[in-house]
């Protein structure tokens, strides 16, 4: 256990001590300074349109740039998300795991500050869990956007937002088909190296 802690220790210091390191940016737009972007999420709620309500969302991606053209960064990335619910009164937990790949447009030339404006779009499939069990599946266009702050060259605070609709497919006897929709709203960072 001491070693489990002591190892956590050294991956804080180093951590707050590259970041005490960074330089902090006081004007201009943001000029990432290599190809790739990871964007974490941890905060996050999502509305599910089929009346099952909201429940929490955690979300993660990868992004490397395939290009600039004019003021957009293009960008082409996948990435994972998770939501879990409350199921019914003596049901289990409700799992939502998503899987998705995206072409994502970065606007940081158009705004005079490290403020980056960004529109993803996507598609990605929805495999839905009940307990441990295969509740369905979907194949799903999502698209979205969001806002981040850069408070340093690698490091933006900031919000996100998507919708996610497709046809659902339960696991029923018979199969049975429906449509799958939901909204969500993200808070979290992007990191660009």
């Amino acid at each position: 256990m001491r070693t489990v802690i002591q190892k956590i220790s050294l991956v804080v210091v180093l951590a707050v001590g590259g970041m005490a390191s960074a330089q902090i940016q006081k004007q201009g737009s943001e000029v990432f300074p290599g190809k790739f972007q990871v964007g974490v999420s941890p905060l996050g709620v999502s509305v599910d349109w089929r009346g099952a309500g909201a429940f929490y969302k955690f979300t993660a991606d990868f992004a490397g740039r395939l290009a600039e053209a004019n003021k957009l960064g293009i960008y082409l990335g996948g990435g994972v998300n998770y939501g879990v619910a409350p199921g019914p009164v003596n049901s289990p937990l409700a799992h939502d795991v998503q899987l998705w790949m995206f072409v994502m447009l970065t606007m940081e030339k158009l705004v005079p500050i490290p403020l980056v404006p960004m529109i993803q779009a996507g598609l990605g499939t929805d495999v839905l869990l009940s307990g441990s069990n295969y509740a369905g599946a979907t194949l799903a266009i999502r698209l979205g956007g969001g806002l981040h702050y850069f408070l340093t060259k690698n490091v933006g605070l900031g919000f996100e937002t998507h919708f996610t609709v497709g046809p659902y497919i339960l696991n029923t006897n018979p199969t049975q088909y429906t449509w799958y929709g939901q909204w969500d709203f993200l808070l979290g960072g992007r990191f660009a190296f």
